[in-house]
């Protein structure tokens, strides 16, 4: 939360001197049906009361406006030319999805206001904003996928000599068919599959946040393969029922590691998480050993 309100207050302060009154207001885009997004709009919202309790930023109080984008490029567009001409905003936060956050690109472009983007880790969006100066007006919070992907190699590595009886060879990728599931997998055969020592495979498999929730296919491509290392890259929708089908299946690899934006609420009180391994913390580990967590998740 203290992240959210100085991340907020910043940007705040960024545009807040060219406003002399009145009020500086933040268009939210998220997506919502997601807990990334549901969670990150309602702490930002939580952020604005305290900030705005506090005294505003340089006497002005703040206004968040937030629209849901549905995880969709289209969806995500038009909430971009409504908060800009509809609401007028002063500056925009969110962003959650990557396939959507595509569809802003050209709208954030058109407005020219300062951007803070609190998710939407696919390098292609790096690439579609384009070089300095043209994108200077957007900042990206999160780490691109490709400085994850790096990280989870050399994690890899470090697991692997710290723990001879851990030995991976073969890695299967599950991806969702989005921009985020796509450049998750290119930067997967890179980073693993580049120098040979990881055989490397995938498939992609539509996300239930998006309509899909069938993972058949992508399961047996998987089990066929017999992976030492299975990952899935999707959203917190697909993540019990992944697991529910990969125990239909009899789909049990070494190690079954999930890396979406978000895990469930109470992910880890499933029966079904014991010996699921992921990239992050789902809530309950966040309440438990942060007060800042604790009063956002009570809220």
């Amino acid at each position: 939360m203290k992240r959210v309100m100085f991340a907020l207050a910043v940007l705040a302060l960024f545009v807040g001197s060219a406003y002399a009154q009145g009020t500086i207001k933040i268009g939210g885009i998220w997506t919502l049906a997601d807990i990334t997004g549901k969670q990150g709009s309602a702490a930002a919202q939580l952020a604005v009361e305290e900030i705005n309790a506090a005294g505003g930023v340089l006497g002005k109080k703040l206004e968040l406006i937030v629209v849901d984008d549905e995880g969709k490029a289209d969806k995500a567009a038009a909430a971009v030319e409504k908060l800009a001409t509809v609401d007028k905003v002063d500056v925009f936060v969110g962003g959650m999805a990557s396939g959507a956050e595509l569809g802003k690109i050209p709208a954030f472009k058109k407005y020219n206001k300062v951007v803070m983007s609190t998710g939407a880790a696919g390098g292609t969006v790096e690439k579609g904003l384009g070089p300095s100066p043209d994108s200077d007006f957007y900042f990206h919070l999160h780490p691109w996928d490709y400085n994850q992907g790096a990280s989870y190699a050399e994690g890899w590595d470090a697991i692997q000599k710290k723990y001879p009886n851990i030995q991976i060879k073969k890695i299967f990728l599950a991806y969702e068919e989005g921009a985020f599931g796509k450049s998750s997998w290119d930067a997967t055969k890179i980073l693993f599959g580049s120098d040979n020592r990881y055989i490397v495979d995938g498939a992609s498999f539509k996300s239930a946040l998006l309509g899909g929730g069938d993972y058949t296919a992508v399961l047996e491509a998987a089990k066929a393969f017999k992976p030492d290392l299975f990952i899935w890259a999707g959203y917190d929708a697909d993540a019990l029922p992944l697991l529910e089908q990969s125990k239909a299946m009899k789909f049990s690899p070494g190690i079954y590691l999930g890396a979406p934006p978000g895990w469930p609420i109470d992910f880890g009180a499933s029966k079904l998480s014991p010996n699921v391994m992921l990239y992050g913390m789902w809530s309950t580990a966040m309440n438990n050993n942060n007060p800042a967590s604790a009063k956002f998740f009570k809220n």
